[in-house]
């Protein structure tokens, strides 16, 4: 009886039935090829670690090819059997640990979004890898890009590699110096300190007081939440370089004035608010809270408010907010600084109904309108004389005269009632059209007295678009007067409408 064993030779003796060669690939099952990818990270031979997170590699990827990393190269070759890791938070900077999974694109696909704001970190990371392709790539980049609009990314980056990238921190400098203007306050806000210092201190600085103190204004804002002392450091470094400020802007800078004892920047807030009182929002006078530069203040002359009116509601609101806080004395000190001869009818009935006012402002208030309104060009005038004579009251007689601020060029300005323009300064000038009341005008320069060169929309019925007009009539009565801010403007329009 034949063996099991020689059955099976017979079975395996028998000839393979081929009809071609093709016949003799057997299919098998596999799945289909991918690419590598350290994100499906099949048949991996090493692990990159950063803090919180490791990634499979394959050494073949990082160590050869045109996009190779001569330091994983070197560590490869020298490989160990201690392990297959290497810990990048001990090679590379804290800032460039977030750039590792673009670098591993980079590696195994070559593809690379470079920007001004990262560029840097990439070419430091090369650095430290020794990957010459990618090296080539950010230098070629920065080269390319190293104008008004990249440089102060890349020089608020390259700060932080300074000792690396020396070279390129310089040459931004007098890039972002000569093309300051252009940049967003944003852009220059992660600017070290000694690096700002050196862009405003730069011949070639362009750059207008407003944008140079938009940009301080920020960072003082920052730093003012710092301890006490490094506050005040941060303080007296930017005060120097800060000329003007915006209304909205002021107040603050004021406050840090009086509390580090800058006597420039304080009058450099004050300078801005009597300049521009008239587009205070509601509520600016809480910001102040020194009292005796409050009554300074809403006592001078060149405090340019739209009218007296505008200065009773301000100290009234003030009033109301502090309610209880504020003593009958800081209070009487306050209304005595309002105009009240030359507030309209509704506010002085408004005056007549708040008990917080001093009796002495109120009478001499009105015994002023009466004369006023009189007619009489000898009554008023005899008036003052004799609040002047007299001890008592002599300290109110400055508050019975018009705040004589002068509009100064750029200020914008409301015809309050229809204006003639003229082509010269003097009143005898040939004429050159009419304005009617609401026409908004910008003072172009002053002149002598009351009159002022305007401009403004161009005339259909003369083509005229500037001239010579006055701030007041000859009795006092004002013709133009500040313009409210655009956007109380704007917001009245849409509750108008």
């Amino acid at each position: 009886m034949p063996s099991k064993v020689d059955a099976t030779a017979k079975a395996d003796a028998k000839p393979l039935r081929c009809v071609s060669l093709d016949d003799l690939i057997k299919p098998l099952p596999s799945e289909k090829p991918e690419p590598l990818t350290w994100r499906n990270p099949r048949l991996s031979d090493w692990q990159l670690k950063v803090p919180g997170k490791t990634y499979d590699v394959h050494a073949a990827i990082l160590g050869e090819g045109l996009r190779r990393s001569d330091f994983f190269y070197a560590q490869f070759k020298n490989w160990q059997e201690s392990g297959r890791v290497t810990d990048l938070s001990t090679l590379l900077p804290p800032p460039c640990l977030s750039k590792v999974e673009s670098l591993l694109d980079y590696f195994y696909h070559g593809t690379l979004d470079l920007k001004a704001n990262t560029v840097v970190v990439f070419f430091v990371i090369a650095d430290v890898l020794q990957i010459a392709s990618l090296s080539e790539s950010t230098v070629d980049f920065m080269k390319q890009h190293l104008d008004g609009k990249c440089a102060p990314a890349m020089l608020a980056v390259a700060c932080q590699f300074r000792s690396r990238l020396k070279v390129l921190v310089n040459e931004c400098i007098p890039i972002t110096a000569s093309t300051f203007s252009s940049h967003t306050v944003d852009h220059l806000a992660a600017v070290p300190d000694d690096i700002l210092v050196a862009i405003l201190q730069h011949p070639k600085l362009q750059a207008s007081p407003k944008d140079v103190s938009a940009c301080l204004i920020q960072r003082l804002r920052l730093q003012a939440r710092t301890p006490e002392g490094l506050a005040k450091r941060h303080f007296q470094k930017w005060a120097p370089f800060i000329h003007c400020v915006e209304i909205e802007d002021a107040a603050f800078l004021l406050g840090e004035a009086l509390r580090f004892a800058c006597e420039h920047a304080r009058d450099v807030s004050l300078e801005s608010i009597r300049r521009n009182f008239a587009m205070c929002r509601k509520g600016y006078l809480a910001d102040i809270l020194d009292h005796g530069i409050l009554c300074q203040l809403l006592d001078s002359n060149e405090l340019r408010c739209r009218d007296e009116d505008q200065v009773f509601d301000m100290i009234q609101e003030y009033c109301n907010i502090n309610g209880d806080g504020l003593s009958k004395q800081r209070a009487t000190e306050l209304w005595e600084r309002c105009r009240f001869v030359h507030l309209s009818p509704k506010k002085v009935a408004e005056a007549a109904m708040r008990a917080d006012i001093p009796l002495q402002s109120l009478k001499l208030g009105w015994a002023g309108r009466i004369l006023k309104e009189a007619g009489d060009s000898q009554d008023f005038p005899g008036f003052l004389e004799m609040v002047q004579g007299q001890k008592s009251a002599s300290h109110m007689y400055k508050r019975l005269l018009p705040r004589d601020a002068l509009p100064m060029p750029g200020d914008v300005l409301e015809a309050i009632n229809e204006i003639r323009v003229r082509q010269g300064e003097d009143f005898d000038s040939p004429k050159a059209c009419r304005l009617p009341e609401g026409t908004l005008v910008t003072v172009l320069r002053r002149g002598g007295g009351r009159r002022v060169f305007i401009g403004f929309q161009q005339r259909a019925d003369s083509g005229c678009t500037q001239g010579w007009a006055s701030i007041e009539r000859a009795d006092g009565r004002a013709l133009l007067r500040p313009a409210c801010s655009w956007q109380e403007r704007s917001g009245s329009q849409r509750s108008e409408a």
